[in-house]
């Protein structure tokens, strides 16, 4: 499969988020982030299905709101790749 094959959501999540995110590492996290974390990802999987996170090394933090906390932030654009159907 190729990128072409998948339809891509994006989200802005503030960097501290990526660890849990990507290698559902959740040290760092507090029992709210936790939280809060965990109800975008229901948000996500229930709206788009099965898929799988991605984001590029290469991108640097832009001061935005955070999709996960709804607070300004240092974030990172992340997208959420489902299989395109």
């Amino acid at each position: 499969m190729t990128r072409k094959d998948f339809d891509r959501h994006d989200y802005k999540i503030a960097g501290h988020f990526l660890s849990a995110l990507i290698n559902d590492d959740y040290t760092g996290l507090d029992d709210s982030e936790e939280q809060l974390l965990n109800k975008f990802l229901e948000h996500v999987y229930s709206t788009h299905g099965l898929g799988f996170w991605d984001t590029n090394p290469d991108n640097q933090p832009d001061f935005n709101r955070c999709e996960v906390t709804h607070l300004l932030a240092d974030c990172i654009n992340v997208q959420y790749l489902t299989e395109r159907k």
